[in-house]
């Protein structure tokens, strides 16, 4: 896939993993952009949504996104997760950070937490409106094949260890 230089548009050359260039000169950094994603927990459960767009289109993933200019990260949790799934959560903690490539290319480093529903009635929006989100027992997580991302299998296994302490 070509990139292009996002100050002039031109086609920007690979010189190593960090850093493209264009024909103007200009430096254009591959540096991870921030997102969050929220693993909703209650009763032994997590909640996921099924992506109803590529990338990923049909397979499970949890509500999040890309964090907005002024964003704390916590705020930006929240407000993915009512534009996503129109409920409200109530952050419970940090779970943890987890890097991954969206789409295969662009470098994005995940922040998950752990949070509970403050009300029940689900209406499934926006890149989650592939169906109804899902509840899945600890005890029964998707596999590889069935998640957005690769890095969520970890979330996984970081929450199955991490069992007894997680809200109800």
């Amino acid at each position: 896939m070509e990139r292009h230089c996002i100050y002039c548009g031109q086609i920007a050359a690979k010189q190593n993993d960090n850093l493209y260039t264009c024909a103007a000169g200009h430096e254009n950094w591959n540096n991870p952009a921030p997102g969050v994603a929220v693993c909703i927990v209650g009763k032994g459960q997590i909640l996921y949504g099924i992506r109803s767009k590529d990338p990923g289109k049909g397979t499970l993933d949890f509500p999040g996104g890309f964090m907005e200019v002024g964003e704390s990260a916590e705020e930006a949790a929240i407000r993915e997760v009512k534009e996503e799934l129109g409920v409200d959560v109530t952050i419970e903690r940090y779970f943890g950070t987890y890097p991954s490539h969206y789409n295969g290319e662009r470098p994005v480093i995940n922040i998950v937490f752990l949070a509970t529903m403050t009300e029940q009635a689900i209406t499934p929006s926006d890149d989650l409106s592939g169906g109804m989100p899902v509840w899945r027992s600890i005890d029964n997580l998707p596999l590889a094949e069935e998640v957005m991302d690769d890095w969520m299998i970890d979330v996984q296994n970081d929450l199955r260890r991490q069992e007894t302490s997680l809200p109800s």
